[in-house]
């Protein structure tokens, strides 16, 4: 009875050991397997009767024979009972696995060690995993070292913000508070409000990311300007972030060069606007010169030249038919002082107002060019700076000299009106119609002197144009009106 209880409980143990999921292998005092279950054979390869009789050695990588050998010996020489390690293989395909090894002595029944018990558990997908997140974490850390950018991560929903190193470096912190609003305080009282409205529009759910700039004390009590960047990548159901993750790049250098850029510009268009007052100044007094003193001149030399004819011998036909050539010549001299007169200052704008130089320039247009140019305003009495008038005036000179050159048209209209205290002069034609890329070009320089002409006076310049359809050109000036 006894045996065959005892045979039965053999028979269970072959049954364990041969099917068990798990490689198992009996391996003798010397490290030669006695025996290799289906599992041991899978793991590595072979089949469990090709294992008996191999040594340990030979499926186990080379840096790992020495501590398996080491721990092996000691088992042997009593000098512990069972140990545990990780440790790799080598399979018959040449493969590299990784098994967790459980070795355990098993006794006689003398007490005297008999053979031991090796059990291994595959963890070759576990060790790729942990090499994958330790190379992962040591990118990241690298990344974090590298960037200049200040990197934060922030669990919404504990509370907890991670800082990168390069983020209190570059505002001069050691450390900063681990609480999530500390950020918070060392932001400019200005900018506070609108830097914790985009990080809440984010947490629900109004964004996904977000882009503002404002300003932070650093360590040194320096304000630095600061450019976050934000964006929510954990939600939960109802859509509220639970951690957002983002950057804050100091750009404190960029906006100082751009208060710099503007300051110049300014001053820039201040010195254009200075120059365009001068040169308006100097053409009106050398139009005026000319008009009146060369005119003068030119009329008293009509009238002498009118005497000396008067006075003549008829018989004197060469010098009579000569006087009158100087006479048309003379004509012909008084008429261009009159038209460089007139190009360099009108003097309708100065004598009759901003309305009347509109209008005597559009017929001027008309009947240079053969274009139809109608203009059409809303006032009729307008009281302006002189500076300004002319601003007008010779933008309403570029657009209808840009028409005469580029649009292939036929037809222009102007209009002239007072629009929510400002003034709107708007100039279309039906030509071929400007592109975006003659817009934006910057050799432009005629589109771009109108618009340097309206800046000085807070006033923009706008232009559009389709294809076919014609361009158009308006004008918008704040309230200037006096």
């Amino acid at each position: 009875m006894q045996d065959k209880a005892l045979q039965e409980n053999q028979e269970r143990y072959r049954s364990f050991f041969e099917k068990a999921a798990v490689a198992a292998a009996i391996v003798d005092l010397n490290g030669k397997v006695i025996e290799a279950n289906e599992a041991d054979g899978r793991f590595l390869g072979y089949s469990p009767a090709e294992l008996i009789g191999m040594h340990y050695t030979q499926f186990t990588h080379p840096r790992d024979i020495a501590l398996d050998g080491s721990l092996y010996r000691s088992l042997v020489e009593g000098r512990r009972q069972s140990y545990e390690i990780e440790k790799r293989y080598i399979r018959r395909d040449g493969k590299v696995v990784w098994g967790r090894l459980a070795v355990s002595m098993i006794r006689d029944s003398k007490g005297r060690p008999a053979y031991t018990l090796v059990v291994c558990v595959d963890i070759t997908e576990h060790k790729r995993a942990e090499a994958a997140l330790q190379l992962s974490e040591e990118r990241f850390a690298l990344a974090m070292e590298a960037n200049r950018d200040g990197i934060w991560d922030w669990q919404v929903d504990t509370g907890e913000v991670y800082y990168s190193p390069a983020y209190t470096a570059m505002l001069g912190y050691e450390a900063l508070p681990p609480h999530v609003n500390s950020w918070t305080d060392l932001i400019h009282p200005e900018d506070k409000e609108t830097a914790l409205k985009a990080n809440m529009d984010c947490i629900n759910n109004l964004c996904d990311t977000f882009e503002i700039e404002f300003r932070m004390k650093a360590g040194n009590g320096e304000w630095r300007w600061i450019l976050g960047r934000g964006k929510a990548v954990k939600r939960d159901q109802e859509g509220q972030a639970l951690r957002m993750i983002g950057t804050h790049t100091d750009i404190t250098d960029r906006k100082r060069a751009e208060a710099e850029l503007k300051e110049s510009q300014e001053k820039l268009r201040a010195l254009s606007a200075r120059l365009q007052s001068v040169r308006e100044e100097e053409r009106g007094k050398i139009a005026r010169e000319i008009h009146d003193d060369l005119g003068q001149q030119l009329t008293g030399l009509k009238m002498d030249l009118g005497w000396l004819l008067r006075h003549l011998n008829p018989d004197q036909l060469e010098l009579v038919k000569k006087a009158r050539a100087m006479s048309r010549l003379i004509d012909r001299t008084v008429k261009t002082v009159r038209r460089i007169s007139t190009e360099l200052r009108p003097r309708i704008l100065d004598d009759f107002g901003l309305i009347a130089a509109l209008e005597w320039q559009a017929q001027e247009f008309s009947e240079k060019t053969g274009i139809v140019c109608r203009f059409r305003s809303t006032l009729r009495k307008l009281e302006l700076e002189p500076d300004l008038s002319a601003a007008i005036f010779r933008i309403f000179q570029e657009a209808l000299t840009n028409v005469a050159r580029h649009s292939q048209a036929t037809r222009v209209t102007a209009t002239f009106k007072e629009e929510h205290g400002g003034l709107v002069l708007t100039i279309s034609d039906n030509g071929r119609g400007i592109s975006e890329e003659e817009i934006v070009r910057s050799g432009s320089l005629g589109l771009i002197g109108m618009r340097e002409r309206a800046l000085p006076f807070g006033g923009t310049v706008v232009i559009k144009g389709k294809k076919g359809k014609g361009t158009s050109i308006t004008l918008y000036l704040p309230t200037l009106l006096t």
